[in-house]
């Protein structure tokens, strides 16, 4: 497996507190997601529907790759793993990858504004504060790491990225 090496403060606190956790606690279970978002958060679907609302047009970036998971399924898929007294390193997302280009437009099509224009852009295009993770979908259950790990995973949150959006973008306004 690959190991840890992140480049940003906030990738070095959440390395540091995992390492934290791995050293002092007896029984663990650590939970990685990718690009979250539910209803009523503050997240990239949530985000996009209010820029489109506010600014119309739209740039989004086409070459960072991820796999957007719904937070009611990882809550489920954690129950899961408690409830079969799970120990370990858990990566767990949804079916499927997508580029947060592709999602904005799922996003736009799942909230009735498909007549927005969305123009794609290269992540070097779109200034940020710190660098993203390199270009890489990870898949549920395809880390089991460390020596309290169990090699088989839980099952997988398989919800399709379409059957999820709508339930957390308003509709146009």
């Amino acid at each position: 497996y690959d190991q840890p090496s992140p480049r940003a403060v906030y990738a070095r606190s959440k390395a540091a507190g995992e390492r934290a956790i791995q050293l002092h606690c007896q029984r663990w279970m650590i939970v990685r997601v990718a690009w979250l978002f539910g209803p009523g958060g503050n997240n990239f679907p949530a985000k996009i529907a209010a820029a489109a609302d506010r600014n119309g047009a739209l740039r989004v970036v086409s070459n960072e790759i991820g796999n957007p998971t719904y937070a009611p399924d990882v809550a489920q898929a954690i129950g899961q793993l408690i409830e079969a007294d799970r120990v370990g390193i858990y990566h767990l997302v949804n079916e499927g990858y997508t580029s947060r280009y592709e999602l904005a437009r799922t996003v736009l099509a799942a909230s009735g504004r498909t007549q927005i224009p969305l123009t794609p852009i290269s992540a070097s295009d779109w200034p940020r504060p710190a660098p993203p993770p390199s270009e890489r979908a990870p898949t549920s259950g395809s880390c089991s790491l460390g020596p309290r790990a169990v090699a088989e995973c839980t099952p997988r949150p398989a919800r399709a990225l379409g059957s999820s959006v709508p339930h957390c973008v308003p509709p146009e306004r």
